[in-house]
């Protein structure tokens, strides 16, 4: 079930509110967004759903919600002039259809709702603007006098990527059911340690856990943190502050054949006009790795995100994290935001050892059938017990089509085959799963091939490749389109190229290519 929340504002952003009415005239109770219930998470295909809670309205009083996307503008959902609450708007390049953008009356709560969401909603912004008058008031006319410094953030991930922080499955940095990376507690964390050198905001006013960050300084940006209710803010991290966070962790012991793994990311942002270096550093043993992610004086509200991986020694006892601000300095000191902390562990196969087996080749084929048959030789095995075929059309949900029995003891090639019939019409994945005698395994790479239905095959290669895959075989083409595995198109074509697609420029991973054809088939 997806969770919800409440996000209230501060006494001191409300006052900092009725204080700037006070001064332009306007009463000191005016309209009030007092708070957002919305999904922390939603998934490809769902609706987003969001509410503001109001207060201290009137019956002639105009809602209108905005957005801002990727092109830093706040725009309306509603044109002007419209009244209705229906609409159809362009967000990232991506049209939706919305309800709820815009009402009037004397209303406890307002609610809009995005049709379909996809991942180009990830990230914007919203807000619901107030203002009193008898027509509907201008879209950014002046005449919305209410509703501009409370605002959310949506996340929309494709489907099972919404888990516990952010995506941050196992996230070590947890108090309770806290998430203590996020800082949704609304707290600065769980020991002395955590916050290093500059203390907390009840000591020396260095760090604290706001919904914005002009809560923590009047001067600062209004925005919003990279997920959920909370971000924790650094100010004015200097050469004697600058390690902002520390945390040290005894590892488990290794298991057999296996090597101890951490894993460090979090997202980071600038406040002010400084440009902090936000730096991350991994330490055990004599083993020390660091990276970093930089911000110009403008990247104010440009979320990036920075992770460190480290091996632990065998012989380690310990290993510390630690962030830095690597760029202040006493005469420049440096204002970031910190969110979405995710600290995690795993143990995987020592890369010094040799695997169980050794795969040398792995190919997928044609049948005269239809179907597919899968080919592989091995150079060595070691107490290895089966190999499992599986089958996928998406590269997301695999299905076993198929073991066959390993040799188990080999220092010869071996060859191994598996008739596959239930190939579908379009593009089909392979991969073996080779599994030793404990029952612990290793993945092949994936293959795939196009089935062509009754008129024949088609196949793409090289696979995997690294700048340019052919078609070989199959009928005329009429539409070709590569997707990504969130099923965005990133390239399309209306011929299949006789050079071939490049794809170079491409982020490693599984990509889907569908080729439809001249007779209809696909």
């Amino acid at each position: 079930m997806m969770k919800s929340y409440l996000l209230p504002f501060t006494a001191l952003q409300r006052v900092a509110f009725c204080a700037l009415m006070l001064l332009t005239g306007v009463p000191a109770f005016a309209h009030t967004v007092t708070g957002f219930i919305a999904g922390s998470c939603y998934t490809t295909g769902n609706d987003v759903v969001v509410k503001a809670n109001i207060s201290a309205v009137q019956s002639n009083t105009w809602f209108t919600w905005q957005f801002k996307d990727n092109s830093g503008d706040w725009k309306c959902f509603q044109a002007n002039g419209v009244s209705s609450g229906d609409a159809t708007v362009t967000i990232n390049g991506k049209s939706f259809q919305v309800t709820g953008a815009r009402s009037k009356g004397n209303l406890s709560s307002v609610t809009l709702t995005i049709k379909n969401a996809t991942t180009d909603l990830d990230g914007i912004q919203v807000r619901v603007l107030m203002g009193d008058a008898t027509n509907v008031p201008s879209c950014g006319s002046g005449t919305y006098q209410w509703g501009y410094d409370e605002m959310l953030r949506i996340r929309v991930r494709s489907s099972g990527d919404c888990g516990s922080g952010t995506g941050c499955a196992g996230n070590l940095l947890v108090s309770g059911s806290n998430v203590y990376g996020n800082f949704e507690s609304g707290n600065l964390g769980q020991g002395s340690t955590d916050l290093s050198t500059g203390g907390n905001s009840n000591s020396t006013n260095r760090y604290k856990i706001v919904y914005s960050p002009r809560d923590y300084n009047s001067g600062y940006s209004n925005f919003t943190p990279y997920s959920g209710s909370y971000m924790m803010i650094a100010r004015r991290v200097n050469d004697k502050t600058k390690r902002i966070w520390y945390r040290e962790i005894t590892p488990p012991a290794a298991e057999t054949g296996k090597v101890r793994k951490y894993n460090l990311c979090i997202w980071a942002t600038a406040v002010d006009n400084t440009a902090p270096t936000v730096k991350l550093v991994a330490t055990s043993g004599a083993i020390s790795q660091q990276a970093s992610v930089s911000f110009s004086s403008s990247d104010i509200d440009k979320w990036k995100q920075v992770c460190v991986s480290i091996v632990v020694p065998a012989s380690a006892t310990n290993v510390t994290f630690a962030v830095y601000d690597d760029a202040a300095t006493s005469s420049n000191p440096n204002s970031l935001a910190l969110d979405d902390m995710c600290l995690t562990f795993s143990q995987e196969n020592d890369p010094t050892i040799p695997l169980p087996v050794s795969l040398s080749g792995f190919e997928v084929s044609a049948e005269g059938n239809g179907g597919v048959l899968l080919s592989w030789t091995t150079a060595e095995e070691v107490n290895v017990s089966r190999f499992e075929a599986e089958h996928s059309v998406n590269g997301r949900q695999w299905a076993s089509i198929g073991t066959v029995a390993a040799v188990g003891e080999s220092s010869t090639t071996r060859s191994y085959s598996l008739p596959h019939p239930g190939a579908v019409s379009g593009q089909n994945l392979y991969r073996l799963k080779m599994v030793d005698n404990d029952d612990t395994f290793e993945f092949s790479t994936v293959k795939s091939i196009i089935v062509k239905g009754e008129a024949g095959l088609a196949e793409v290669y090289p696979n995997p490749a690294r700048s340019t895959v052919f078609l070989k075989g199959g009928s005329e083409t009429n539409r070709v389109q590569l997707y990504n595995l969130t099923g965005r198109v990133v390239n399309q074509y209306q011929r299949f190229p006789q050079n071939g697609i490049d794809v170079s420029g491409l982020a490693a991973g599984v990509y889907i290519l569908k080729i439809s054809h001249a007779d209809g088939t696909v």
